[in-house]
């Protein structure tokens, strides 16, 4: 076990051979972290820009991950980046191993465990912790280590998870810089999730007790978006509004970039069902408005080799790309806030447009991001929606009307409102 932190950096206290974090420090300014790249970065994160890059790409499945095992997701990501050089390591590269998962100091890249994919490299991490009952006997999933990055990165320490002495120092530098960006970009913290989703208390009280909790089946749920039910269904027989599902078994395992678009040399090359609700949700709209059968396998082609596919999901020029493929007029409608995005969006409804847009927080958007479709306004005010998330989109879609704030208050960016029309 190393030796105690310095406490002009942070302040822990020792007691029984285990680190305390003090949350009510005020000494926790530590310089930028040098791992994982250069210090260059526009955002004024601190972090570099290969380090905000692995944390936007990351941040949703370990989001995801943080809920279903209780574990705060902003300590896993900074170790990720200080572990695995913000994914350059060979480890990283070759056997999706960001965490150094079995190897050892005599056998650093053969010992190390190989997984399949970036998702169960991922995954590996929190079962490591769950299955180890080391980190269940020093506090973890226990108190506030469910939900405070610090105190959850003092228990694993104490717990022996790192032999460098300084560990808790270089991760806790990176966490602070991520919980900056993670205010810059709206992204849920460790605490808010708890909030949102309690069953993260849950698990981690499962996972204390050294009880297993449910298996995590993520193989559909990897991407931009967080999906809270998934089938493989389309309502769709050429009369009334297409319901299109991303997950449905015609296309949810066809891929989502690639090409020779922005994600044709990129690391990642997702799937409609994994990411593809914003090509999803544009052929549902397309469709009613041109008569014909467009699906999204059809519009993710055509919107991939545009470059219209990125890391997180669906680059905003997907519409206007789409828009022009399929012969549909287009123009942006982007807001100065959810009063004038609710103005923008009705007239242009009344007028017989249809709405692309995305947001992320609660139904009809997701905790990670989701595209949508706003298709038509009722009688009395109401959107109707078009939204590719499973059973739970095919409700909102075929059997709901929504009030304008709601949805928008829902987490909509404002910024990104795209009209389309016959």
């Amino acid at each position: 076990m190393g030796a105690t932190p310095d406490n002009s950096t942070l302040n822990f206290f020792y007691r029984n051979g285990i680190y305390y974090y003090d949350p009510s420090s005020t000494q926790c300014d530590p310089a930028p972290a040098t791992s994982g790249g250069d210090l260059v970065s526009g955002s004024g994160s601190g972090l570099s820009n290969q380090q905000e890059q692995f944390v936007s790409d990351h941040v949703s499945i370990a989001q995801r991950l943080s809920v279903e095992y209780g574990i705060p997701w902003e300590t896993v990501i900074a170790q990720g980046i200080l572990e695995s050089g913000a994914g350059t390591s060979r480890l990283a590269r070759e056997k999706h191993n960001y965490f150094g998962i079995g190897a050892y100091d005599h056998c650093p890249f053969e010992c190390a465990l190989s997984y399949a994919s970036e998702l169960e490299g991922w995954q590996g991490y929190y079962e490591n912790i769950r299955k180890t009952s080391t980190y269940r006997n020093h506090g973890v999933f226990q108190g506030n280590t469910i939900t405070d990055p610090f105190a959850y990165l003092v228990a694993i320490k104490a717990a022996g998870y790192a032999t460098d002495p300084n560990y808790i120092e270089k991760v806790s530098r990176i966490i602070l810089m991520i919980q900056d960006l993670a205010v810059q970009n709206e992204w849920l913290s460790s605490e808010e999730l708890a909030q949102q989703y309690p069953e993260m208390i849950a698990n981690a009280t499962a996972n204390a007790s050294g009880s297993n909790a449910v298996a995590v089946d993520l193989t559909s749920e990897v991407g931009a978006c967080i999906y809270p039910s998934i089938d493989g269904l389309s309502d769709y027989d050429g009369s009334g509004f297409p319901y299109y599902n991303q997950f449905d078994s015609q296309w949810a395992s066809i891929p989502w970039g690639g090409g020779t678009g922005a994600c044709g040399n990129g690391f990642h090359v997702n799937t409609i069902g994994a990411s593809g609700c914003g090509p999803s949700s544009f052929a549902m709209m397309a469709t009613a408005l041109t008569g014909k059968k467009i699906t999204p396998d059809m519009t993710a082609k055509i919107a991939g080799e545009q470059g219209c596919h990125v890391t997180s999901g669906s680059d905003w020029k997907i519409t206007q790309v789409l828009a022009k493929e399929y012969g549909l007029q287009y123009k942006d409608l982007a807001a100065s806030g959810s009063g004038d995005a609710i103005q923008k969006i009705t007239t242009a409804l009344k007028d017989g447009w249809m709405i692309h847009t995305s947001g992320k927080g609660s139904s009809p958007f997701t905790s990670g991001g989701h595209y949508i479709g706003i298709r038509g306004i009722t009688e009395d005010g109401k959107w109707l929606i078009a939204d590719s998330n499973g059973t739970k989109g095919r409700e909102n879609t075929l059997s709901k009307a929504f009030d304008p704030a709601a949805v928008v208050n829902a987490g909509m960016n404002v910024g990104n409102i795209k009209a389309i029309k016959k």
